[in-house]
């Protein structure tokens, strides 16, 4: 972190949401505050093979992780292109 608390050559940071964080209205939330008080935009995403909460019952990637099924990453999605300086929405594998 520079001594000025900004950044210089940083526009945002990037988080991919996993259903484990929590609750992605608290995550994003937390998140944009984090990027707000760095002086940061957002750059969100979803870990969609990993990043299950199991409902889709389709294995993940990962041992112990599952795959997210369409309605989570459309409601999850949902919830995170709609935060406040949201510069780019991408999806991980």
């Amino acid at each position: 972190m520079p001594q000025s608390g900004r950044f210089d050559w940083l526009d945002a940071c990037v988080n991919q949401y996993r259903a484990d964080a929590g609750t992605v209205e608290i995550y994003a939330s937390r998140q944009h505050r984090t990027a707000t008080a760095l002086g940061l935009d957002i750059v969100f995403g979803l870990n969609i093979a990993n990043g299950g909460d199991g409902s889709s019952g389709l294995p993940g990637q990962a041992h112990g992780f599952y795959a997210m099924s369409g309605e989570e990453i459309r409601d999850y999605g949902a919830v995170l292109t709609a935060a406040p300086n949201l510069r780019l929405f991408l999806n991980w594998e």
